[in-house]
């Protein structure tokens, strides 16, 4: 232990073995942990890092057995205080999904929701592994939904709810950060919105989508990722929108944001084993720049741009479209 200037005493964290040798990211907020109830190790993360001084768990555990796994990560969510830069780590399930009854909120600013694998940054891997698995399982609602300033969502395999987004951000959901993650384009007929949702609540200014892999099923989907005007500086790279299964996506990546950019993805839509999948538009973009992406489609679908020399080095079936 050691005393501050005016006797009060604070904890050493070096004296706990399991919680300092645990790798956790570099905050001076909390670190909170969410864990599936019958995961063998539940009980020992719980002894490492026990309630803290502040009367606050840092350790929320599912209920076995119950489609309602939002109340443990919402609880983590709710524990966090905004502006701290605070983390909910959701923990490996061991082969099972996360199943939700709810949306997922975040509406305080400098959250990070992630994973362990969501930590690892490495601008050379696309998507996630199935270490945990989002699935939605209550009726019309999106995955998770973004209002907070400077959120970070990343790390996770996504089973949205047919037809409802998987991630939506708000108005003011400025610089929000979703990367990393994997997925699926579920619909049960036409599905309205896009996968990942800037553009139906417009405004957040400066988010960053990246390192996102995209799978369709069967159905009509309208978009991939989608940016509106008003999302201002809004960066889309290194994604890829991958359909088949007979699916049909109106536009793969959507970025109208002024001063966007959009660089180093993929659209594919593909021709040859399994069944084919439409692209309408592979990349449409406005006000910004669309640089050094790549449209892997059999039909005319390509670029789109409302400006003028803002296209350059995309690629057509590996011919080079723009320069």
């Amino acid at each position: 232990m050691r005393w501050t200037s005016n006797n009060k005493m604070l904890p050493n964290q070096n004296s706990r073995y399991g919680a300092i040798t645990r790798m956790l990211p570099p905050t001076l907020g909390k670190v909170f942990f969410v864990i599936h109830a019958d995961n063998a190790s539940s009980q020992q993360l719980l002894e490492e890092f026990p309630v803290d001084r502040d009367g606050v768990p840092r350790v929320y555990s599912t209920t076995s057995g119950a489609a309602t796994d939002n109340l443990a990560i919402q609880g983590a969510l709710d524990a966090c205080v905004s502006g701290r830069g605070d983390y909910v780590i959701i923990m490996p399930g061991n082969g099972n999904d996360y199943d939700l009854g709810a949306l997922l909120t975040m509406s305080k600013n400098d959250v990070h929701l992630i994973s362990l694998e969501g930590m690892d940054k490495d601008p050379n891997r696309v998507g996630a592994s199935r270490q945990v698995v989002l699935e939605q399982t209550a009726a019309s609602v999106d995955v998770v939904y973004i209002t907070g300033q400077n959120c970070e969502f990343a790390g996770f395999y996504i089973k949205n709810k047919a037809n409802y987004s998987a991630v939506q951000t708000g108005a003011v959901a400025h610089s929000a950060y979703i990367h990393h993650n994997l997925m699926y384009m579920i619909v049960s007929t036409t599905m309205s919105v896009p996968v990942i949702d800037l553009y139906t609540t417009k405004g957040a200014i400066y988010c960053t989508v990246s390192n996102n892999f995209l799978t369709s099923q069967s159905g009509t989907c309208s978009a991939g990722i989608r940016a509106a005007d008003s999302n201002t500086g809004t960066m889309i790279s290194h994604n890829i929108v991958m359909v088949g299964d007979a699916a049909t996506v109106t536009t793969g990546i959507f970025n109208g944001s002024y001063k966007g950019v959009t660089e180093y993805n993929t659209v594919a839509g593909l021709d040859g084993a399994g069944a084919d999948g439409t692209v309408t538009t592979c990349f449409n973009t406005a006000g910004g720049v669309c640089n050094h992406n790549v449209a892997n489609d059999a039909d005319t679908a390509d670029f789109t741009n409302d400006g003028t020399y803002m296209d350059a080095g995309n690629y057509l079936g590996g011919i080079n479209h723009q320069t």
